[in-house]
């Protein structure tokens, strides 16, 4: 998955189609929701969590410098998932 997951990154930070990112979220929303319930967060706030990871994904993937730089897609998502998951405890 790590691999798939990041050249979905980089295909859809080269070419922000939608297809591109169905496949980007298809291949990681089960992470950030395992990462969810490992915080134990409720139903609602799993759902919230991944609607607010994937809109900071799409912000960062507007400048695209900065989102080719990133060395780990699956890093960051689990990054931002903690610090979005956190705060709806």
């Amino acid at each position: 998955m790590k691999q798939e997951s990041q050249e979905a990154w980089v295909r859809f930070v080269q070419s922000p189609q939608g297809d591109h990112f169905r496949l980007l979220h298809e291949l990681t929303r089960g992470f950030v929701a395992s990462i969810c319930v490992r915080l134990r967060l409720s139903e609602d706030d799993i759902e919230d969590t991944q609607q607010l990871v994937f809109s900071q994904i799409l912000e960062l993937a507007q400048d695209q410098a900065a989102a080719l730089a990133l060395p780990d897609i699956n890093e960051h998502i689990a990054k931002l998932t903690q610090t979005v998951g956190g705060t709806l405890k």
